[in-house]
């Protein structure tokens, strides 16, 4: 069956949705792929982007690489996260059957990825370790001589890869700033196929989709917590977590500025 290219519309946003009906198989693919996101966005931090990716590939901030691999592997699924150029993808693969599971999997992923200074600073070890591997290989050195040469200037001018120099710099904020910017609505466009019909599909995923938060969310969310302090404490005789608000600075500091004001307003949303 040939594919489908439908808009699903969340929280206001329309996202295409590439479809395909394969019944050959009991299976799931599905692509996030989100655009103008791939290491184009590195910018002076060479190889963020891809050090971004390969955070995602290491679990939740909860059960770590690890165990969450090993939930991936008792289900049979495949979950991944890669960069191009212009594009950062998100792929999650399994059987039909697991499906549900897949999807769990990949909003607890999403929800809290593994932000540990200890899992940046072994990616950044294994990173650098690639790339003193590769000053003996004449061919990645030629090239990336050439491409310094001919797009000076440019985003096209630095290696995905990065240089030892630029890994050494990127921190873990750069990664959670670059991950909340990218994994938007407003970016996304999702690739998916297997043996569901297309309302099956949509009723799987749409759940998941629209926990997804707008950019102008994001960024505005960002401005409100400059003025403000968000905590969460655990109430364990409820088996909950109550929110404690309160002002990064003294009231008499902000002395009624419109921007607290404009932040009072983005919190109470």
């Amino acid at each position: 069956m040939s594919a489908t290219i439908k808009h699903i519309d969340i929280k206001g946003v329309q996202i295409p949705v590439i479809f395909e009906e394969q019944k050959a198989l009991p299976i799931l693919n599905l692509q996030l792929v989100f655009q103008n996101s791939g290491y184009i966005q590195d910018k002076n931090k060479s190889g963020l982007v891809s050090l971004s990716s390969k955070l995602l590939n290491e679990g939740t901030n909860e059960l770590g690489a690890t165990k969450f691999a090993e939930k991936l592997e008792e289900n049979a699924i495949s979950l991944a996260a890669s960069n191009g150029f212009e594009t950062f993808v998100i792929e999650l693969s399994n059987l039909k059957e697991q499906s549900k599971k897949g999807i769990e999997l990949l909003t607890a992923l999403l929800k809290s990825p593994n932000y540990t200074q200890d899992t940046l600073n072994k990616l950044k070890t294994m990173q650098t370790g690639s790339l003193k591997r590769k000053e003996n290989d004449f061919d990645y050195v030629a090239n990336n001589q050439l491409k310094s040469v001919l797009f000076k200037g440019t985003t096209l001018e630095n290696s995905a890869a990065g240089t030892i120099e630029s890994i050494s710099k990127i921190e873990l904020k750069d990664i959670e700033n670059f991950i909340s910017q990218t994994v938007c609505l407003e970016n996304l466009i999702i690739v998916a196929g297997g043996d569901f019909e297309l309302k099956e599909f949509e009723k799987l995923v749409k759940p998941f989709v629209e926990k997804l938060s707008p950019i102008l969310f994001i960024v505005l969310f960002k401005f409100a917590k400059s003025f403000w302090r968000v905590e969460a404490l655990p109430d364990i005789s409820l088996n909950t977590f109550w929110y404690s608000i309160s002002l990064k600075v003294p009231v008499t500091d902000l002395n009624a500025t419109p921007a607290f004001s404009a932040s009072c307003f983005i919190l109470s949303k």
